[in-house]
């Protein structure tokens, strides 16, 4: 017979056999979708399928539709103090159960976390269900807020030695400053032109202007390298394709639908925003876009940061502060 899979507001079928465990149930959804067998619960009408049980001790299971193989758990990874560490979430758990769980292994404070996907904060009220960015193995920061003693103790003002290829200086710089401000210092210091800068630190670039320099380790007497990018010839951008995606909503806004929309590859991040709200898609909100756990530029193309054909972007209400990229 055939039966129904309901999940994620999608469905697909497959074929089963009377004598069939449920088990090899579970194992032909997690090849098909990619669900561990470990984190499903399969049900019909509300009534658990037991994974010891086959087709025939469940009468009720004929030519019917599964309810949602719930994922009950899935392993997301925390980065705090340059260190990782994994743990086992819920997508019925809330932001507060994770920090608890942080607290109870790292020892530190929940009024102290803060938690955040791509630079986007997980807000206490709400659980992962509200989070579609959050999936198997999304790396989910921690910050942790400092308080009067650790400020008194680890003043946010560093020295750091910036190098070129011929020369050296030292400059004064706050913890808490961005790639982006550290660039116009250089550039006010030594005249280099902020376009043609690329920043390395440890072998890793300093690629978003948008991070602390705390976030990429930086600290008391670093040394930043400096690079400068060679004047190439301007060369023609390629033709522009048309891409077809899906826009997800979170499940506070539109009940988590999914969108499909048509777009050039060379249209903008404004320009997708600007076509959901002409067409009445969207409310009139501040919106916010995450490709592949980024956050979207608003100037730049859906090319630019590397969308393709079936892509999902996930959109929020809200907008990032954090000036010009």
């Amino acid at each position: 017979m055939v039966v129904v899979i309901v999940a994620w507001e999608h469905e697909f079928a497959i074929e089963v056999g009377s004598k069939e465990p449920v088990l090899e149930i579970k194992r032909n959804i997690e090849q098909n979708l990619g669900v561990p067998m470990s984190s499903q619960t399969l049900s019909v009408s509300g009534w658990e399928l037991v994974d010891g049980l086959d087709m025939e001790d469940d009468p009720i299971v004929t030519e019917a539709v599964f309810d949602n193989p719930i994922i009950t758990k899935m392993i997301v990874v925390i980065l705090a103090l340059a260190h990782e560490f994994a743990i086992e979430v819920g997508s019925k758990e809330t932001v507060l159960d994770i920090k608890r769980n942080i607290e109870q292994n790292l020892g530190v404070p929940m009024a102290l976390q803060t938690l955040s996907v791509s630079g986007w904060e997980l807000v206490d009220g709400l659980d992962m269900e509200d989070y579609p960015i959050v999936t198997e193995g999304t790396k989910i920061d921690l910050i942790i807020k400092p308080t009067l003693e650790s400020l008194l103790n680890h003043p946010t003002k560093i020295q750091i030695t910036v190098k070129f290829s011929s020369r050296q200086i030292s400059i004064e710089v706050d913890r808490t400053e961005t790639v982006r401000s550290l660039k116009e210092k250089i550039h006010i210091i030594d005249g280099t032109p902020i376009k043609r800068m690329l920043l390395f630190f440890c072998g890793i670039e300093l690629d978003e202007d948008f991070r602390n320099l705390s976030e990429y380790g930086i600290r008391e007497f670093s040394e930043i390298i400096v690079f400068l990018k060679t004047m190439n010839r301007l060369r023609d951008d390629p033709p522009s394709r048309k891409l077809s995606v899906i826009v997800q909503t979170s499940s506070s806004l539109l009940n988590a639908a999914t969108i499909p929309v048509e777009m050039k590859d060379s249209s903008t991040v404004n320009d997708l925003r600007e076509l959901l709200l002409s067409n009445k898609i969207l409310p009139q909100e501040d919106y916010l876009f995450i490709h592949k756990q980024r956050i979207m530029r608003d100037n730049c193309s859906l090319r630019w940061h590397g969308v393709e054909s079936g892509d999902f972007l996930y959109v929020f209400k809200g907008t990032v502060s954090r000036g010009e990229y």
